[in-house]
C-alpha cells in the first residue's frame, strides 16, 4: 500500500531561513548563507583575538609591575630565629627551592633577599642555572639555592636544567618544595615526578604552598596538605603556606627552614649576598627582558654573554652583551622594525642593572646567530653551561635522578671523552 504525499505543507527551512534542501557531499552554500556562516566565524575569531590580548596585555602589567617594586629599597626577610634571652646554637645550611617550572621559587628567592637576584618572567623555564642567595637572620645563616623549574627534559638544555636542579637536590641539607596552592587532594603528573626524586634523597622537606592568595576555597587546601603528608611521611618536616609575591608568610618561611637545618658556624661574610658574579647576574637581566619582549616567539632560544664589563663606579658601568639566537630570523624578530624591540629591551635591562650597580650603566647589545646552540653540547659550553653538568647530560639521555657516582664519574670525564673536541 503507497503512502500519499503531504501535499500543501510547509517547506521545511533551515536555521538561516532558507528553504531546506538534500545535499550530497559536493552540494554547496547560496551566498546568503555563505555570508552568514562568514559572519559567525568572524565573530568567534575576533572574541578569541580580544581574549589573548587582553590575557597577554594583563600578564605584561604584571610584569612591569613587578619591575617597579624593584626600583625601590627593600629589607631583606632575616627574623631573629630565638626569643631574647633564650639560649641557642648558631644554624648554618643549604636550602635548594625546587619545584615545577613557573611555581615561583625565583621569585621567593628575590623576596627573601630584598633584591633582585634572579631573573622572574611569567613564561616556565626561565631559570636555567642554579642562583645561591644568602641570608644572616639573627642565629643563623640561610644559604638558599633556586633551582630550575624540574620537568620532563628532552634534549641537551633541559637535561642540563633538571641535571642543576637535582645535583642542588643532592647536596643540600634541606629541600624547601614549593607546590602551587591547590583545593584538592591531587598532585599532579609534574610533582609526581619531583616526589620520586625527593624520597630517593632522604632529606628533610619543608613543604611551601604557594600563591594561597590567588586561591578562593582555603579550607580544600588541607586536602592537598594530607596528600603531600601521606606520601612523605616523617620526612615532611613542616607545611607553610605562602605568597612570595605579596610576601605572606615570609617571616614563618625562614624561620621554619632554619629550625631544620644543622648547627654550624657561618660559611659567608654578614654581606655577601651570592656567590655569583654582577657580569652572571647582569646576563640573566638582560636574558629575562629579551624573554618578555619576545613573548611567545622565541624565548627558549636565547642564550647571553657578556663580551666587556668595564668598571668607572661611581661614575659609570660600561656592559657590553651579545644575544645568542638559533636562526636568521630569530635574529630579525630580536631585532624588531628598526631596531625597535633591541632598543626596548637594552632599555629595561638597563634600569634593573643600574638599580643592581647603583651606577649609571652604558649597555651596548648586539645580535648572534649561534647555529643550533641549545642542542649541541660544545656551543652550549662556550655559552656559560658548565662542564659538569653537561656530562652528566652526555651519561643520561632520559630523565635521571643523579647519585654521587653517577656525578663523580661525569666530573671526570675530559671534553673529548664527552664529545666536546673540534669537530
Amino acid at each position: 500500500m503507497r503512502h500519499k504525499s503531504r501535499k500543501g505543507s510547509a517547506p521545511k527551512t533551515n536555521k538561516f531561513g532558507a528553504p531546506k534542501k538534500k545535499r550530497g557531499k559536493a552540494a554547496k552554500y547560496t551566498p546568503e548563507e555563505k555570508k552568514a556562516i562568514a559572519v559567525r566565524r568572524q565573530k568567534k575569531d575576533d572574541e578569541k583575538k580580544r581574549e589573548h590580548v587582553e590575557k597577554k596585555r594583563a600578564q605584561e602589567e604584571e610584569q612591569q609591575a613587578r619591575e617597579a617594586t624593584w626600583e625601590k629599597e627593600r629589607e631583606p626577610i632575616e627574623p631573629a630565629l630565638y626569643e631574647e634571652g633564650e639560649e641557642h646554637p648558631f644554624r648554618c645550611g643549604y636550602a635548594a627551592l625546587v619545584g615545577r617550572p613557573n611555581v615561583g621559587k625565583s621569585t621567593l628567592l628575590n623576596a627573601l633577599l630584598g633584591q633582585k637576584l634572579a631573573a622572574t618572567t611569567h613564561k616556565p623555564q626561565t631559570t636555567r642555572k642554579n642562583l645561591l642567595g644568602v641570608l644572616n637572620p639573627q642565629g643563623g645563616q640561610l644559604m638558599f639555592l633556586d633551582t630550575p623549574g624540574h620537568h620532563q627534559a628532552k634534549g641537551p638544555l633541559n637535561r642540563y636544567m633538571v641535571a642543576q636542579a637535582e645535583e642542588a637536590m643532592r647536596d643540600a641539607d634541606v629541600l624547601v618544595w614549593l607546590v602551587e596552592a591547590r583545593a584538592d587532594e591531587a598532585i599532579t603528573p609534574g610533582n609526581q615526578r619531583i616526589l620520586k626524586v625527593v624520597q630517593k634523597t632522604h632529606k628533610p622537606v619543608i613543604l611551601l604552598i604557594n600563591k594561597v592568595d590567588s586561591l578562593k576555597n582555603k579550607e580544600g587546601m588541607l586536602h592537598q596538605i594530607a596528600s603531600y603528608q601521606e606520601q612523605l611521611g616523617e620526612q615532611l618536616q613542616d607545611v607553610v603556606p605562602i605568597s612570595a609575591r605579596k610576601g605572606l608568610g615570609l617571616v614563618a618561611a625562614v624561620k621554619t627552614v632554619a629550625k631544620a637545618l644543622p648547627e654550624g658556624p657561618a660559611l659567608f661574610p654578614v654581606d655577601e649576598v651570592t656567590d655569583r658574579s654582577e657580569r652572571e647576574i647582569v646576563a640573566e637581566f638582560i636574558r629575562e627582558k629579551a624573554m618578555l619582549e619576545t613573548k611567545d616567539e622565541l624565548p627558549y632560544s636565547v642564550a647571553v654573554t657578556i663580551d666587556s664589563f668595564e668598571d668607572y663606579r661611581p661614575r659609570l658601568v660600561r656592559v657590553l652583551a651579545t644575544l645568542h639566537v638559533e636562526r636568521d630570523s630569530q635574529k630579525a624578530i630580536m631585532i624588531g622594525k628598526g631596531g625597535h624591540r633591541l632598543k626596548s629591551l637594552g632599555t629595561r635591562a638597563r634600569k634593573d642593572i643600574e638599580f643592581l650597580l647603583a651606577s649609571k650603566v652604558y649597555l651596548e647589545l648586539a645580535v648572534r646567530v649561534t647555529g643550533g646552540w641549545s642542542s649541541d653540547q660544545k656551543r652550549m659550553l662556550d655559552l656559560g653551561y658548565g662542564q659538569e653538568q653537561l656530562a652528566a647530560v652526555k651519561l643520561s639521555d632520559e630523565e635521571m635522578v643523579l647519585d654521587p657516582e653517577m656525578l663523580a664519574a661525569a666530573a671526570e670525564l675530559t671534553e673529548e671523552e664527552m664529545g666536546l673536541g673540534d669537530e
